[in-house]
């Protein structure tokens, strides 16, 4: 996951990563688009570029499966998410007894996403 990987940065990288990034505060609300801007000093370029790596990086953290699209954006970059599915109960396969969880990664219409 995400935080599995900030985890094993050093000071430094974080410092440098975290520097990049401007205030998050705008993130407070569940949202299918979320802007997030670039620190002063620091272009969109560089922030969408930052997540790149995080996405080369860590490409099977179930984040990203909902990510549509990153676009830089003149102060920052867009992150748009797939639309907002309500968890319906779903069979969990190869299980002893039948089991059922509300679960996205039991759908298989949401498996891309």
């Amino acid at each position: 996951m995400l935080d599995e990987r900030w985890a094993t940065l050093t000071p430094d990288e974080y410092l440098r990563e975290r520097a990049i990034v401007g205030d998050l505060k705008d993130l407070d609300s569940p949202t299918t688009e979320a802007h997030i801007p670039a620190a002063k000093g620091h272009a969109a370029a560089e922030l969408t570029a930052l997540l790149a790596e995080l996405r080369s990086s860590t490409p099977e953290d179930p984040f990203w499966r909902g990510v549509v699209s990153v676009e830089p954006q003149a102060n920052g970059v867009t992150v748009r998410f797939h639309d907002h599915v309500t968890p319906e109960l779903q069979l969990v396969p190869d299980t002893v007894e039948p089991v059922e969880v509300a679960c996205h990664l039991y759908r298989p219409d949401l498996a891309s996403h």
